[in-house]
């Protein structure tokens, strides 16, 4: 952490522990986050500290993590819902005299919303946040709109890319095609949803490792 000095720069944030109990959570020994009132903030700081497999904080983009929300019982836009958080905990920070932005705990651009490398995660008297594999379920996945259109601009050059790519044997996942069309993740749902619904595509294998594929042509008879 750093400490406010009387005077010069502002000192650049170190880092710190963050803490969940099962009444609060804490930054550096500060409650950034307690009372009736601040469920949707607690919510969002436990979606923030999950980690993928290799260690790294989960990055969110402003779909997904609005759609994580949702499934949690929040109904905010990302980018209110951030800076609502950042600002508490700039205040309660700034309160114990620790000089610090709340941009330097949840960071953006570049992959997505996630909190700093700075910091590490701790959970005390409840079980701690799971980490996300890195190959989410179908059944994980929100509902989305399925248009039954596959000619529409964008959505048709998407979706042909979709259908080359198994076509060419590849299996694929909605967060593998979001990065390579660089679209969010609720997009590419979409369009794996409005395929599956055509009878292009179809899910197969286990539910959480399983792959989107071209439908296979009914056995001949005989």
């Amino acid at each position: 952490m750093s400490r406010a000095t009387p005077n010069g720069p502002r000192p650049s944030f170190a880092g710190g522990e963050i803490v969940f109990y099962p009444d609060r959570v804490e930054l550096c020994g500060v409650d950034i986050c307690s009372g009736r009132r601040s469920k949707s903030r607690r919510i969002l700081l436990e979606l923030l500290s999950k980690k993928r497999e290799g260690g790294e904080f989960v990055a969110y983009g402003g779909d997904e993590l609005e759609n994580a929300g949702q499934r949690m019982g929040v109904m905010r836009e990302a980018v209110g819902w951030i800076r609502d958080a950042r600002d508490r905990i700039e205040e309660s920070l700034r309160a114990a005299s620790i000089s610090c932005e709340g941009k330097d705990v949840i960071l953006s651009g570049g992959p997505g919303y996630r909190f700093a490398d700075s910091l590490t995660v701790r959970y005390v008297g409840q079980p701690a946040s799971a980490d996300v594999d890195e190959t989410p379920s179908e059944a994980d996945e929100p509902p989305v709109e399925v248009r039954d259109d596959l000619s529409d601009g964008p959505a048709a050059e998407r979706r042909a890319w979709i259908l080359q790519r198994l076509a060419s044997g590849e299996r694929l996942q909605a967060p593998a095609v979001a990065k390579q069309l660089k679209c969010s993740v609720k997009t590419a749902q979409r369009d794996l949803a409005a395929l599956k619904n055509a009878g292009r595509i179809e899910y197969v294998g286990d539910p959480r490792k399983g792959t989107y594929q071209l439908c296979q042509p009914p056995k001949a008879d005989g």
